[in-house]
C-alpha cells in the first residue's frame, strides 16, 4: 500500500494522509503567531497536523468546525497566549475533532510560579456542540480545562485527557436553561497541581464542577482527582462515575442543586475506590438542605460500604467464616438489650419536591435510640450526620435473647413443677 511520510516522522497510509500545517505557512518556533495558518489549514477540510518537536503559538482562538480535524502528535505543543482577548485556546464545534497525545499549554503555565489570573480566566477547550471528539495528552496552565457550558446542545461527546496540570477547574460543566450536557463520556488519567506559591487559589479549586439550569444528565466519568478543595461538585441527574477516585480533597463530593431545578440533584451513581472510609464518607457535604445524600447519589464506595435506597434480591449471603473473625466473644445480657429497644411503625418522609414512591408503612427502629444501647449496630454517614442501622447485626442478639428467655422460662417451669409436687 502506498505510504506518505509527513516531516520524516509520521508514517501514514494513503487512506489517511495528514497534511502538516507548514503547508499553510505555519512556522512552529514558539514565538511567531501561527493562529491564522493553523486556522486556514483546518478550514481546508484536510486532515491536518502539527509537526513533531515543534511549538506553535496562537494569539487567539482557533475553531474546529463540523467534520474538521486537527492532530497534535506526542512531541508537539499548541501554546495559547493567555493575555489575548479570546477565552479558549480551541473552540470545538459540532462533530469537530482535536486528536493526538500532544500538549495544549497556556503561556501562564509554570510549574513553580503562580501565573493564574482568575479575574480573566482562560480555558484550554470550549465545547460548542454535539458529537465532539477530544483526545489530548496534556492540558496545562489554564484556569479552566474543558468548558461545557452555555446555550449549547452538548450530547454524545467523547472527551479523553491524559493529564491536567495546574488547572483550577478541570471540567466545567455548566449548561444554561437553553443548553444541555447529556450522554457524554469523560475519561482522564490524572490531575496534578503544585500549590506552592498559589495556596490562596486552592479554596476555589474543583476537579469536576457540575452545575447549571440545564441539569447535566446521563453522563459517564472515569478518572482521578487528587489534592483539590472539592473533588466532585455534583449537580444533575442519572450521571455515572465509574472508578472515580478522590484523594486528599477537603470535600470528596459536594452535592448541589441549581435553584431552578424542581427535583434537585438525584439518582446519580458513584462506583470506585476512594482511599479509606473516613477520607471519603466524612468529606461529603450535602448542600441540598431539603433532601438527603441518598436521594442525590447512590454510592458504591470503599470498604464494601454502599448507599442504596431500595434493593431487591432472592437471597443475600454474608461472609461469616471463622477464618475471617478474631477476638470472638459471647453476647451477654442480650435480653436486657432487646427489652430496651422500641420498635416503631412509620412512613418514609418525602420532602418538598421528592417523588412519592410508596405511602405504605414500614417497621424499624430510630437509630438514635438504638445507638444508646447498641452503638456497634449504627453508623454515622457523611458530614450531615445521618445514622444508619445494621439490621442483620440484630439477629445474633435476638437469638441470644431468646435463649436467655428460654432459660428463664425453664427455671420458672422447674419451680412450678416442684411446687406442684410439694402439694
Amino acid at each position: 500500500m502506498e505510504k506518505k511520510e509527513v516531516r520524516n516522522t509520521l508514517t501514514l497510509t494513503s487512506e489517511a494522509i495528514w497534511t502538516p500545517v507548514e503547508d499553510f505557512s505555519a512556522i512552529g518556533d514558539g514565538v511567531t503567531d501561527d493562529r491564522l495558518a493553523i486556522q486556514n489549514a483546518i478550514n481546508s477540510g484536510k486532515l491536518v497536523c502539527l509537526s513533531p518537536n515543534k511549538t506553535y503559538k496562537i494569539n487567539s482562538s482557533i475553531t474546529i468546525e463540523e467534520g474538521k480535524t486537527l492532530f497534535i502528535p506526542t512531541s508537539s505543543t499548541l501554546l495559547f497566549n493567555a493575555e489575548s482577548s479570546s477565552y479558549a485556546a480551541v473552540n470545538l464545534g459540532i462533530r469537530g475533532n482535536l486528536l493526538g497525545n500532544g500538549r495544549l499549554h497556556s503561556t501562564r503555565y509554570n510549574w513553580l510560579a503562580n501565573n493564574w489570573n482568575y479575574n480573566n480566566p482562560k480555558a484550554a477547550v470550549k465545547i460548542l456542540g454535539e458529537g465532539v471528539r477530544l483526545e489530548i495528552g496534556e492540558i496545562a496552565g489554564f484556569e479552566h480545562g474543558v468548558d461545557l457550558g452555555g446555550d449549547y446542545t452538548i450530547v454524545c461527546c467523547n472527551i479523553n485527557v491524559g493529564y491536567f496540570i495546574n488547572i483550577l477547574f478541570c471540567f466545567l460543566i455548566n449548561p444554561s436553561v437553553n443548553g444541555c450536557v447529556n450522554e457524554c463520556h469523560f475519561h482522564w488519567n490524572a490531575m496534578s497541581v503544585n500549590w506552592d506559591n498559589r495556596l490562596s487559589f486552592r479554596s476555589n479549586s474543583c476537579g469536576v464542577y457540575m452545575d447549571g439550569a440545564g441539569e447535566p444528565n446521563h453522563n459517564t466519568f472515569i478518572g482521578h482527582v487528587e489534592d483539590y478543595y472539592i473533588g466532585l461538585r455534583l449537580s444533575g441527574a442519572f450521571n455515572r462515575f465509574l472508578g472515580l477516585r478522590c484523594e486528599s480533597c477537603d470535600y470528596t463530593v459536594l452535592i448541589y442543586a441549581h435553584p431552578s431545578s424542581s427535583l434537585g440533584t438525584r439518582f446519580n451513581t458513584i462506583f470506585g475506590e476512594y482511599g479509606n472510609n473516613s477520607d471519603f464518607y466524612n468529606k461529603i457535604l450535602n448542600q441540598q438542605t431539603s433532601r438527603t445524600i441518598q436521594y442525590a447519589v447512590q454510592i458504591y464506595g470503599p470498604e464494601g460500604k454502599n448507599w442504596l435506597n431500595v434493593t431487591y434480591a432472592r437471597n443475600y449471603y454474608t461472609f461469616s467464616d471463622s477464618s475471617l473473625k478474631k477476638d470472638v466473644q459471647s453476647i451477654n445480657n442480650a435480653l436486657s438489650k432487646v427489652l430496651s429497644l422500641k420498635g416503631i411503625k412509620y412512613k418514609d418522609k418525602h420532602l418538598s419536591g421528592d417523588i412519592e414512591r410508596d405511602s405504605s408503612y414500614s417497621f424499624g427502629f430510630i437509630a438514635q435510640d438504638l445507638s444508646r444501647e447498641l452503638p456497634e449496630l449504627t453508623s454515622n454517614i457523611g458530614s450531615e450526620n445521618i445514622l444508619a442501622i445494621d439490621y442483620i447485626g440484630l439477629i445474633p442478639i435476638l437469638v441470644e435473647a431468646i435463649k436467655e428467655q428460654d432459660k428463664i422460662l425453664k427455671e420458672i417451669n422447674d419451680r412450678l413443677d416442684k411446687l406442684e409436687k410439694g402439694k
